[in-house]
């Protein structure tokens, strides 16, 4: 995983919600993206998603051991 990130000072002030905004529409793209590779994967997405779980002991995009049980 690459991740670029940019910091950019301007003269406008914080405006808008702090947490959780825009949540559901980045999920809803991350799951519509899960449907579609299912689809061309030609699996069930039930099925596709379940595989790629994170569990205990699993390793996060960003190289982190889960040391714990995870929810979905």
């Amino acid at each position: 995983m690459r991740v670029d990130g940019y910091l950019v000072y301007t003269n406008n002030t914080v405006a808008g919600s702090m947490r959780g905004f825009g949540n559901p529409q980045a999920h809803f793209a991350a799951e519509s993206q899960i449907d579609t590779l299912a689809r061309k994967l030609g699996m069930d997405p039930l099925e596709l998603r379940l595989k790629n779980i994170l569990r205990k002991g699993s390793t996060t995009a960003t190289g982190q051991v889960l040391k714990e049980e995870v929810g979905l």
